[in-house]
């Protein structure tokens, strides 16, 4: 009679666990977003050319030269390189757009083409989050 009012008295546990998995990966995405950081990106094609010392030659529309001001860094075949020194020349028009060249010092040395992207705008993914419902609204 005892183990009947026992188990009558048993609330049953069937979604425990699962909800207990959910707690913990809303937990570690939340740490994740927090110190893990995001950059934005831009595409370009540069050439490098070498005298003295080698610089890639690079030529943006002027409203995305601003991104060289935010701490940018190269991305190129999976390395990440630091912008040590940047050359600005004078902005042109061209069929009405306006761009400008940009000089950046080289970490290759030999002569080519080179696809590249130029990462910068560094934040924590929750600050990008946030941006974008802020953005949004």
């Amino acid at each position: 009679m005892l183990n009947k009012l026992i188990l009558l008295n048993k609330k049953p546990n069937k979604h425990q666990k699962l909800y207990i998995t959910i707690i913990i990966l809303i937990i570690v995405f939340l740490i994740y977003c927090i110190r893990n950081y995001t950059y934005n990106s831009y595409q370009t094609t540069g050439i490098i050319k070498c005298e003295d010392d080698c610089y890639i030659n690079i030529t943006l529309p002027y409203d995305k030269v601003d991104i060289l001001s935010k701490n940018p860094i190269i991305k190129y075949q999976n390395k990440i390189y630091k912008i040590n020194k940047i050359l600005y020349k004078e902005p042109y028009l061209d069929h009405e757009i306006a761009y400008q060249d940009i000089e950046i010092e080289s970490f290759i040395k030999e002569e080519r083409i080179i696809n590249f992207n130029i990462l910068y705008n560094k934040q924590r993914i929750i600050t990008k989050i946030k941006n974008i419902i802020i953005e949004r609204k």
